[in-house]
């Protein structure tokens, strides 16, 4: 919907149309980081509430030195250093219903001025569901914190979240199991949904929307690249400590959708070898250490440390 006005480029001899990026709706790559760990910080603290953990456990932003670690969960037993990928899965549409509609359909997309005193109402699209949730129109006395205070609402209703989870899970399965085929209506509400190619008079144009670097969580192979490089690179750390209370965890707010197989499955199970002599190493510290003592996506998580297991048990919210 964001290609009118777009540049055309040809390389390697592909015809391609790049939107205007100053029109994009959707937040760049960083900005979808930054929302998003503040999604992941607020599920893990209502999670770590649960834990019937006494002293409760510490959530942290950040650590190190360099500021190598995203998150730091604390108790008196453990310290675990987070890495954490956070991309969403669904980018949600906002529908507005004009109250004067046009005599007949415009021959192309176009990009149009809309003022909210034109519209009759506004509304989410959940286009795997077909269904749409109701916001109010943006005004001068919401604008700063609008749609915020409906989202809100639309979340404390059961039957909205049913929705909701409905629309994603739908979203997911499908991905999961058809990638790059998915029905229109799915599959290009989606980060990372890719592009589609159409013939204009001069030959194959292939139209570009959303990469793979926009992939959802922990699905983008360069991720579970850098993310195993980093805590790789703390890991290290935990060959100093004789209490072996210091963990590694990666965490994304989707596991490897498509990838976990050739990509996450080989690693989940490795250990690093440390390389010191045994004398230059703390007393009752382990020679070898698990390179992921947890690898959380929300959907599919796994163990390899038992007091992990119990900290980050998700379904225990449920209960």
């Amino acid at each position: 919907m964001y290609l009118p006005g777009s540049s055309r480029k040809r390389q390697n001899g592909v015809t391609r149309d790049f939107p205007d990026v100053d029109r994009l709706a959707k937040p760049g790559g960083r900005a979808i980081g930054d929302h998003g760990i503040l999604v992941i910080r607020s599920i893990l603290r209502k999670l770590l509430a649960t834990s019937g953990v006494v002293p409760s456990p510490r959530l942290r932003d950040g650590g190190g030195a360099r500021g190598e670690f995203d998150l730091t969960i604390a108790t008196e037993e453990l310290i675990a250093f987070v890495e954490v990928k956070a991309k969403p899965l669904v980018a949600y549409p906002l529908v507005l219903q004009l109250k004067d509609e046009p005599e007949a359909p415009l021959p192309s997309h176009s990009w149009s001025v809309i003022h909210p005193s034109q519209c009759d109402s506004a509304s989410i699209l959940l286009g795997a569901t077909n269904q749409q949730l109701p916001v109010q129109l943006p005004s001068a006395a919401n604008a700063i914190t609008w749609p915020l205070n409906d989202l809100a609402q639309l979340a404390a209703s059961a039957t909205t979240v049913h929705q909701l989870c409905e629309n994603w899970f739908k979203q997911a399965n499908s991905y999961e199991a058809s990638f790059g085929s998915e029905s229109p209506n799915i599959r290009w509400h989606r980060f990372g949904c890719g592009n589609f190619s159409t013939d204009e008079g001069e030959g194959r144009v292939e139209k570009r929307v959303a990469n793979t670097k926009e992939l959802p969580g922990l699905d983008r192979t360069d991720d579970i690249k850098k993310g195993a490089a980093q805590v790789l690179k703390y890991s290290r750390l935990k060959f100093k400590c004789k209490n072996h209370a210091l963990k590694s965890v990666l965490l994304g707010n989707t596991h490897a959708l498509t990838h976990h197989e050739d990509y996450v499955e080989p690693l989940l199970h490795l250990k690093v070898l440390s390389a010191a002599p045994a004398d230059l190493l703390p007393d009752s510290s382990s020679p070898t250490v698990w390179i992921f003592d947890a690898m959380i996506g929300l959907k599919r998580n796994h163990f390899n440390d038992e007091a992990l297991s119990h900290l980050l048990n998700f379904e225990r919210m449920f209960d």
